[in-house]
């Protein structure tokens, strides 16, 4: 390939991928992806070394490349024909990145296969995130409601929580908002989820000038979790 480009870099690269995703080699083979991209050869490159690279991208937070590469395999024309992971992943990969408008198309057509209520429960969760960021606030409440219906457990259950609670925040509820945070602090041990939830907790419990519980959720938050950063 470095010697005649011009002949053998889409067969090289096409066999270079091929290798890489075999030895499941994440960096290379992305790579591999972005050079098909560019020299417009990436369809010949089969959709499970992409969708495997778009799961490696999106487990190492690089949400950006995981999205670009969904999207490599994901049929907008006929979505009952992509598998639902490649949907479900590419919107938690847009929203992740910043993308919520480009996120809502791709929780539709999951939405539309997913006879899982867990999943279900997911998706809806992820659509309740997105309006959320477009300030859609009417619509996120009806997507999170939905969820919640589901009876999701684990960390689904505690996301939407969270999400229900901003919800409240906006609408005025505050008390309710606390109960919701209330809820995954005392129910939930998510590494990430719990330690937002006291974050939140204790801003609302300020914003009520509850200031002696304030300090008791600020003290438990720097105790269970003293490396965490607040977004």
């Amino acid at each position: 390939r470095d010697l005649r480009a011009e002949a053998y870099a889409k067969h090289s690269g096409l066999l270079l991928a091929l290798s890489h995703f075999a030895s499941q080699d994440p960096m290379n083979l992305a790579e591999e992806i972005d050079l098909g991209i560019k020299g417009d050869y990436v369809s010949e490159i089969p959709n499970q070394a992409i969708q495997w690279s778009a799961m490696q991208c999106y487990q190492s937070s690089d949400f950006s490349t995981s999205a670009r590469f969904f999207k490599l395999i994901a049929n907008n024309d006929e979505p009952r024909t992509t598998p639902k992971e490649v949907w479900r992943y590419l919107a938690k990969s847009l929203i992740e990145a910043g993308d919520a408008e480009a996120a809502l198309p791709a929780i539709s057509n999951l939405l539309d296969v997913e006879e899982n209520a867990s999943w279900k429960a997911d998706a809806l969760l992820d659509r309740a995130r997105a309006l959320y960021e477009l300030k859609r606030f009417g619509e996120s409440r009806k997507a999170a409601d939905a969820a919640l219906q589901l009876r999701p457990q684990g960390r689904t259950s505690a996301h939407l929580r969270i999400v229900s609670g901003d919800l409240h925040i906006h609408e005025g509820n505050l008390g309710q908002a606390a109960a919701d945070f209330l809820y995954v602090i005392q129910f939930h041990q998510d590494e990430n989820l719990k330690p937002l939830a006291l974050h939140k907790l204790v801003k609302v419990l300020k914003s009520q000038s509850k200031d002696t519980e304030a300090a008791k959720y600020k003290t438990q938050l720097a105790s269970e979790f003293p490396n965490w950063k607040a977004p």
